[in-house]
This record gives structure tokens, C-alpha cells and sequence, in this order.
């Protein structure tokens, strides 16, 4: 039985906040987003107690946002879908503020698929594109077609058109502007199909100076 404190509020901000707005919350949200996860790979990522992750999702799930999974572990439903706008937005906002000196790494890479999402979907143009990401030996596969583009995390796709490999560091250092855009593709590097890497490119260059609104290319 959850022991939250609501606002009990018409509001429809509030409402929301009833159901989000709990410490940790967003965050499992946001790691959820990235692809269902058992409980032991959403702890270890977050970092938090035990108890506390059991009662956030027990939360979650009666609220109707997450779901078990067939595999055990967690997953959005289509209502826990509609918190991708938010997640996005707060990581907007939150690239506003400098980051904490001693800031953590976390226990996996599964968040990093916000800021490559973030940048490939701001493209005004998706081409018929699989790629594959490895970042410090963790993959994100990216699907792209002219009508949709899906980031996923752990989802190794065998027929992907192009691999390509990368450090935690480097895109979180383009992301919060700490290297320019164009370092960050010069370290990129192409370990399959390089016949398809010049998609990949201009997919993420393209997307990443709409996301950002400022040519960081220099």
C-alpha cells in the first residue's frame, strides 16, 4: 500500500506530481524508457536502497504507468509512454544548469539513450537506418525509418546496417557543449558497415544542431 502524500488538488499539474513527482520516480521512468529492465539492472544504475526502488515501482505499477514484463522485470505501458515529453523537456531544462563537480557514473549506461535520442530525433529528416552504439562496451540500437526512430538499450540488432563505438564520456561531454559537435564525430569509431556510416552522421549532425539551436560544429 503506497504511503504517498498527494495534493490533493484539481490541478492537473498536481495531479501528475501525485504520481511522478517522488524522489527517484523520474528517473526509473526515464530508465524504463530506454527498455524494459529487471529489477537488479534498474538498482544497480540508479544506485539506490532496495526498498526504496520496490516502493517507487509498486507505486508505478498501481498507478498504471509500469508493468511486469514477460522476463520478470518492468516496462512501460502505453500511459507510462506519455511521460517521454517530460523526460526531455527536464533534460533540457536540466542542460541549463552546470553539472555537480563530483558528479557519479552510473552502475550502467542505460540513461545515455536520452541524449542520443534526444539528438537523432530532432532530425528533420529520418532515413531507413539500424545502427548499432556501443558505448563502453554497452549497445544501443537505433531504429530509423522516415516515420519513426526508437532508441533502445541492450537490444542488439544482428542485421545492423552500421556499428559504431563510442565513450561515455564523449557524449556526455557533446551533450552538455564540453567538446563540439565535430570532435565528438571525429572519435566516433566505425567498427561495421562504413558504407552506412555517412547516414549515421548526418542523422546525429543534423539532429543534434536542431536539438541544440546553436551550429557547435566549429
Amino acid at each position: 500500500m503506497s504511503t504517498r502524500r498527494g495534493y490533493d488538488l484539481v490541478c492537473p499539474v498536481a495531479r501528475a506530481l501525485d504520481r511522478v513527482g517522488d524522489r527517484w520516480t523520474l528517473l526509473i521512468l526515464r530508465d524504463l524508457h530506454a527498455g524494459p529492465a529487471r529489477f537488479s539492472e534498474l538498482e544497480t544504475g540508479l544506485g539506490t536502497a532496495s526498498n526504496l526502488l520496490s516502493g517507487r515501482l509498486r507505486d508505478l505499477t498501481d498507478d498504471g504507468l509500469v508493468v511486469r514484463a514477460e522476463n520478470g522485470g518492468y516496462a512501460l505501458t502505453s500511459l507510462g509512454e506519455h511521460t517521454a515529453g517530460l523526460i526531455l523537456e527536464l533534460a533540457s531544462l536540466g542542460q541549463l544548469f552546470d553539472p555537480p563537480p563530483e558528479a557519479k557514473r552510473p552502475g550502467n549506461l542505460r540513461m545515455v539513450y536520452l541524449p542520443l535520442q534526444a539528438a537523432l530525433r530532432a532530425a528533420p529528416v529520418w532515413p531507413e537506418l539500424r545502427a548499432r552504439l556501443v558505448v563502453d562496451g554497452e549497445s544501443f540500437t537505433i531504429r530509423s525509418s522516415p516515420s519513426s526512430l526508437t532508441v533502445h538499450y541492450n537490444d542488439v540488432d544482428s542485421s545492423a546496417d552500421v556499428v559504431l563505438s563510442t565513450s561515455y564520456d564523449a557524449i556526455m561531454a557533446v551533450s552538455d557543449g564540453e567538446i563540439t559537435l565535430d570532435q565528438f564525430l571525429d572519435q566516433l569509431e566505425i567498427v561495421e558497415g562504413s558504407e552506412s556510416a555517412p547516414a549515421f552522421f548526418e542523422l546525429y549532425r543534423s539532429g543534434a544542431l536542431a536539438r541544440w539551436g546553436v551550429d557547435q560544429s566549429g
